[in-house]
């Protein structure tokens, strides 16, 4: 990979560095974090995309969120530590964590990718995320992405707890005795490195939420979210 100096790349990427301390090694790595494969479907010449980067971020953060779990609840068995670790890693909590970093504004997309929304899609921005943080493990080492993962992202994960609604589906559906609650994956699409999930949920005999996601869980959360909406909008029109 050629080596990138800090004076090529874009003024707002450079006032991002600053804004968060960071003394880049090798830019280039940071640059493929925010290059997406339709910027390079379209512009043959452009370098390597970020997918690779998404891979290595993705095992990163998995050992970031496992580590804080398991050092702060030492009480916790491994069944709970891996659902809280689900939740905190969920496609939307990423997705958000991403908006606060204002990694859109950086994101380059290719044209039909802009146009279709892809700069605010979550499911994106999750994935840039995730190749964010693979860069500068790569570029800075663990013990500066376990800092900046404590400082700039674990306060906004730490809240997703509110955004478990598989678990708040289920504490609704057993207050309401509607019947049991099962989970079905109903379609996946996209290449094995890239996988788009859908869910349903369905309580009793009747489907009642419809999610998607990049992994099964978090398809699941999505459908559980729907499912919670559309309980809510039923029991508001019944006390109408």
């Amino acid at each position: 990979m050629a080596i990138m100096a800090v004076g090529d790349m874009k003024v707002e990427l450079q006032e991002w560095i600053k804004t968060y301390g960071i003394a880049l090694n090798n830019p280039s790595w940071l640059n493929q974090a925010l290059r997406h494969s339709s910027y390079v479907n379209e512009i043959p010449t452009a370098a390597e995309d970020n997918e690779r980067l998404e891979f290595l971020g993705d095992a990163v953060l998995g050992l970031l969120v496992a580590d804080e779990l398991f050092r702060r609840y030492p009480q916790w068995p491994e069944g709970e530590l891996t659902r809280r670790r689900a939740i905190m890693v969920q496609e939307r909590s990423l997705a958000d964590c991403a908006r606060a970093l204002h990694l859109p504004d950086l994101l380059q997309l290719g044209h039909g990718e802009e146009r279709a929304g892809g700069r605010q899609r979550d499911s994106v921005l999750c994935d840039t995320l995730e190749a964010v943080i693979g860069a500068l493990y790569i570029d800075q080492g663990y013990a500066f992405i376990q800092t900046f993962f404590q400082k700039h992202l674990l306060p906004l994960l730490s809240k997703e707890e509110v955004h478990d609604y598989k678990s708040q589906l289920q504490e609704v559906v057993q207050a309401s005795g509607k019947g049991s609650i099962h989970y079905d994956i109903v379609e996946s699409s996209g290449p094995p490195h890239q996988p788009t999930f859908v869910a349903e949920v369905q309580i009793g005999d009747t489907i009642r939420g419809r999610g998607s996601g990049s992994s099964k869980q978090r398809a699941e959360q999505q459908a559980a979210a729907d499912a919670l909406q559309k309980l809510q909008a039923t029991s508001d029109a019944e006390q109408a």
